[in-house]
C-alpha cells in the first residue's frame, strides 16, 4: 500500500530519490513481471491481485516510454502513461484501503 499511497501522491509529495527511485522501488517490491500468482491469498484478494498486475503491466508500459535515467521529470509526468501509472495505482489502493492495512506481524510472533 505505501507504494501505491506514494506514486498516487506523487505530483504533490515527490519522494526523495525522484521518480527514478519511485520506479526502482515498484520493482524492488513486486519484482519482474509479476503475475496473479505473485499476489496470493489470503494477503490479497483476487480483485487485488488484478489491480495490481494492472499497476504492473502500466508500470511497464511508463517504463518503455521513458529513458532508463529520467532527467526530466516534469515532461515524464506529461505522459499518457504515467496518467495511466497513477489511475492503475489509485484503483489498487482504493481497493486495498477498503479492506484496510493488514497487521505486519504473524500470529506466530
Amino acid at each position: 500500500m505505501e507504494w501505491l499511497e506514494a506514486a498516487s501522491a506523487y505530483v504533490r509529495n515527490p519522494i526523495s530519490g525522484g521518480l527514478n527511485e519511485l520506479l526502482n522501488q515498484w520493482e524492488d517490491w513486486s519484482g519482474a513481471a509479476p503475475t496473479l500468482g505473485s499476489f496470493p491469498p489470503p494477503v490479497y484478494t483476487q480483485n487485488e491481485a488484478e489491480l495490481l498486475v494492472e499497476v504492473a503491466l502500466n508500470w511497464e508500459a511508463f517504463c518503455n516510454a521513458t529513458s532508463q535515467d529520467i532527467s526530466k521529470e516534469h515532461e515524464a509526468l506529461q505522459l499518457p502513461e504515467w496518467r495511466a501509472l497513477i489511475q492503475a495505482s489509485r484503483r489498487a489502493l482504493d481497493a486495498m484501503q477498503h479492506r484496510g492495512r493488514l497487521s505486519e506481524t504473524s500470529e506466530d510472533d
